[in-house]
């Protein structure tokens, strides 16, 4: 999912493990010595139709890492989590533009709703 070549997968094995869990209804990182990103495999069956689908999902916990988000408050807020989601996939849909990787926050989030608008590019 993640290109073998890129400074990505050498970062995420670097950082932490990846675990298949239904710890979180989507996917999450739980902040230890070493961070251990949680996937659950009902939400990747669902909503991760495609290989890039998956890729985004891995990528956006993975920049809650890189970016520090893990480290920046003792206890992290719904309201801090959204914005941090909100940087996290706009910075993800200006890396990666094309449809078949933006599509998997379209589709996940309502551009007719709050907070669904800030969580996904403009229609």
């Amino acid at each position: 999912v993640l290109p073998a070549a890129g400074y990505q997968m050498d970062r995420l094995l670097q950082l932490m493990d990846v675990v298949e869990s239904d710890l979180s209804p989507t996917a999450c990182v739980e902040c230890r010595a070493k961070p251990r990103m949680h996937l659950n495999p009902e939400f990747v069956e669902e909503h991760c139709r495609r290989d890039e689908h998956l890729f985004m999902l891995v990528m956006h916990e993975l920049y809650h890492v890189i970016l520090g988000h893990t480290r920046l408050f003792d206890r992290v807020t719904s309201l801090h989590n959204l914005v941090f989601d909100a940087v996290i996939n706009s910075m993800l849909c200006h890396e990666f533009p094309e449809p078949v990787y933006s599509e998997f926050f379209c589709k996940l989030n309502d551009w007719d709703s709050f907070p669904g608008r800030l969580l996904r590019p403009p229609p």
